[in-house]
């Protein structure tokens, strides 16, 4: 059932990835970023799915035979899935969500190769122990994942190593930050909007042309800011602290 689960995951995981990288358009003028996160959710509703059904097979607790050929098959299953692990964590993204159920699926290979060798040598119960511990940690990525994805959805900020990243591009080009608002997209995107206090003697097509020149670079780090002048006056200056 969980590798049934985890082959649809990730299918479903590539077909919103490839929605989330579409540029903007009239109905999403943000861009598709958080598409992505239809992967996610899809992968918490298979997987639910799948623990639910896992859940009223260990509660019909009865007596059975391991075959000595269940480790042998856990044992092929694992080298397919550290493939799967390795390719998915280098992408990133939504695709870490993936991984995260696809390493239990490594950790269930070796509770499987274990247990159920233990099981066929000497006692059913031995296996059934272990399906029992992989039941838990799938409950246990699921919230793990949810929790995940709500601070994505609950548009949190961003980190303060991002945060300074950005502070630092308005020091190197002599503009006065004053406010600063970031959200984090996705782990990978952020969105914010920024005011820069001018003064009224400064040349605006010198100030548009600072501003071009950090938009472009934090563009290439994924981070999209509306950055907006600010005529410095006396009442702005303690508006913002100055």
């Amino acid at each position: 059932m969980t590798s049934i689960a985890n082959l649809l995951a990730l299918l479903l995981a590539i077909r919103y990835w490839r929605s989330s990288l579409k540029p903007p358009d009239e109905d999403h003028h943000f861009g598709h970023y958080k598409l992505a996160f239809g992967g996610s959710i899809s992968t918490l509703m298979i997987y639910s799915f799948v623990a639910g059904i896992i859940t009223l097979r260990l509660i019909e607790f009865r007596a059975y035979t391991v075959s000595l050929e269940a480790p042998l098959m856990a044992f092929l299953g694992v080298s397919c899935y550290l493939i799967a692990v390795s390719v998915s964590r280098k992408l990133n993204g939504v695709f870490t969500h993936y991984s995260k159920f696809t390493a239990s699926e490594l950790i269930e290979g070796v509770v499987v190769i274990t247990s159920s060798l233990a099981g066929a040598l000497l006692s059913y119960f031995i296996d059934y122990v272990g399906a029992l511990i992989l039941a838990l940690y799938i409950f246990y990525e699921l919230r793990e994942v949810f929790s995940e994805i709500m601070k994505y959805v609950g548009d949190a900020a961003p980190s303060l190593d991002v945060t300074r990243l950005i502070k630092e591009e308005f020091r190197k080009n002599a503009l006065s930050l004053s406010n600063l608002r970031v959200r984090n997209v996705d782990g990978v995107h952020y969105q914010g909007a920024a005011i820069v206090l001018v003064n009224p003697e400064d040349d605006i097509l010198v100030l548009s042309k600072k501003v071009d020149k950090i938009k472009e670079t934090l563009r290439g780090l994924g981070i999209d800011l509306v950055i907006e002048f600010k005529l410095r006056t006396s009442e702005v200056g303690a508006e913002y602290g100055e």
